[in-house]
């Protein structure tokens, strides 16, 4: 392929990262989830990333992308958001995946 037709596709040095995350919610309020959410919002969103995903008032998982075209996540990216999920009282059971491919799902590691 030509370098417009990986571009087009997203391959090789086209190709967009992101990673997992999930956790479980623990002795957690009908507001307390609200600020759950709102802090993990503007975590992310302030790091130019976005989520795709959800959970309910126990369970959030999600995948977390660059809000940029052909921006991709970072593994410093991982670790802010795995710090910020530990240093949340009301967080259990977090697990962070490595970077794979957004649009083929190839771990990159």
């Amino acid at each position: 392929m030509n370098k417009r037709q990986r571009k087009k596709h997203y391959l090789n040095e086209f190709a967009v990262k992101g990673f997992e995350f999930s956790c479980k919610l623990i002795q957690i309020s009908d507001g307390e989830v609200d600020v759950f959410y709102d802090t993990l919002i503007d975590l992310v969103e302030k790091r130019n990333l976005t989520i795709d995903g959800g959970g309910s008032e126990h369970d959030v998982a999600g995948y977390v992308s660059s809000n940029d075209r052909y921006g991709s996540a970072t593994e410093e990216d991982i670790a802010v958001i795995k710090a910020a999920l530990e240093a949340m009282d009301n967080t259990e059971d977090i697990k962070v995946t490595p970077l794979s491919d957004v649009y083929y799902g190839e771990n990159l590691l």
